[in-house]
């Protein structure tokens, strides 16, 4: 039993960065819910029914989570083999902030404004990346989204220009006629608003060369997305081809993949194993572009 808690401490600081430890992966599990069950009691504080009501139920559950964040935090600046960094780390930072405004409003009554910095406890949903992060999927996912930046950044790029032009000339078209259009920062406003199709109707057109630019930026708003989305499925379909399953053996019990060394099933702990599943030859890689394009 106790060995299932053991880690690789040469190349995990601590036992919640080890993938393959059960008993780090279940406290993992147990912090994301805490993170959760947070969110939600911040969410349900704001009601004004539920708060006159539960208000000692709240504070409750508030303070045995923000023990548990507590406790997290100083496991694992304890474990830290670089501590400063540790502290400075933007993340770290934010896990900090996510208990700390709990207990110094019980030691002073006056800093019961840093209530509000619980808010952040919805950022730790981010520590989420974290752990997805070990997987060689999501890993893949942004190496290959760092190898096509140039596409995205021209992309990018194509847009930024045709929204300067377009905002700079409908504030020059509208502005005599129209003072919503009070300057060009105004027009980016409605620009953006126009083609992602909100519209809040804040500010309109009164032009018909205004208005016929307006229905461009309504057409162009399906096609950015179009686009970018194209492209990112393309991404995708390369990290899938490239994330082939290597040689591993497939536990017969719980049906886990393991390393093709492995002599025990590192989730169910058995040694019952098939045979080895060999890698599949991977398809010559074409460009993104112009798999994209390409005439089908």
């Amino acid at each position: 039993m106790f060995e299932r808690i053991f880690y690789d401490r040469d190349k995990y600081e601590n036992i919640l960065q080890d993938p393959t430890s059960r008993f780090g992966r279940k406290i993992n599990f147990f912090i994301q819910l805490c993170v959760f069950i947070a969110v939600a009691v911040i969410l349900l504080e704001t009601v004004r029914p539920y708060w006159e009501v539960y208000a000692q139920e709240f504070f409750f559950i508030d303070a045995i989570i923000s023990l548990i964040f507590a406790w997290e935090y100083l496991y694992r600046f304890l474990h830290a083999k670089k501590k400063k960094t540790f502290i400075i780390k933007g993340m770290n930072i934010i896990d900090f902030l996510s208990f700390a405004p709990f207990f110094i409003g019980l030691i002073f009554s006056s800093a019961a404004w840093l209530d509000i910095l619980k808010i952040l406890r919805v950022l730790r949903t981010l520590r989420l990346l974290e752990v997805s992060a070990q997987s060689p999927i999501a890993i893949g996912f942004i190496k290959t989204i760092r190898e096509y930046q140039k596409e995205y950044r021209a992309i990018l790029w194509i847009f930024l220009s045709i929204l300067i032009i377009i905002s700079s000339f409908v504030y020059y078209v509208e502005f005599p006629v129209n003072p919503e259009f009070s300057s060009i920062p105004q027009s980016l406003w409605w620009w953006i608003v126009t083609m992602t199709t909100v519209g809040y109707w804040d500010m309109a057109p009164i032009t018909l060369l205004g208005k016929s630019l307006g229905v461009i930026l309504i057409l162009l708003g399906p096609v950015l997305l179009a686009v970018i989305s194209s492209i990112t499925i393309l991404v995708f379909m390369d990290v899938a081809e490239s994330q082939k399953i290597t040689e591993s053996k497939i536990c017969r019990t719980c049906k886990t993949r393991n390393n093709e060394h492995a002599n025990f099933c590192f989730n169910c702990g058995e040694q019952h194993f098939t045979d080895m599943i060999q890698p599949e030859d991977t398809k010559r890689k074409i460009p993104l572009l112009n798999r994209l394009f390409a005439k089908k």
